[in-house]
């Protein structure tokens, strides 16, 4: 799996669980549209720290929060 693809998976579940919409999180996060949408769609390969920092604050959680699941786990991914 891609850290993107991981990243994706993570936001539509707390999106999900926080009853929330991909445009309330834009608005929330100052994410430009196009770049939300390019990474909801799953056209954006290498997501930065940055725009995953800025997923955070508009999610109302801490960077370690977010990555405290289980999708994050190394075997998940192929880093070569």
């Amino acid at each position: 799996m891609e850290i993107s693809a991981a990243v994706l998976k993570r936001v539509e579940q707390l999106l999900k669980e926080k009853k929330m919409t991909f445009y309330a999180l834009e608005n929330k996060s100052s994410i430009q549209h196009g770049t939300m949408s390019a990474f909801r769609y799953g056209k954006t390969k290498n997501i930065t720290l940055r725009t995953i920092m800025q997923l955070c604050i508009g999610l109302d959680m801490s960077l370690t929060e977010f990555l405290e699941d289980p999708i994050f786990k190394f075997e998940n991914f192929n880093l070569e």
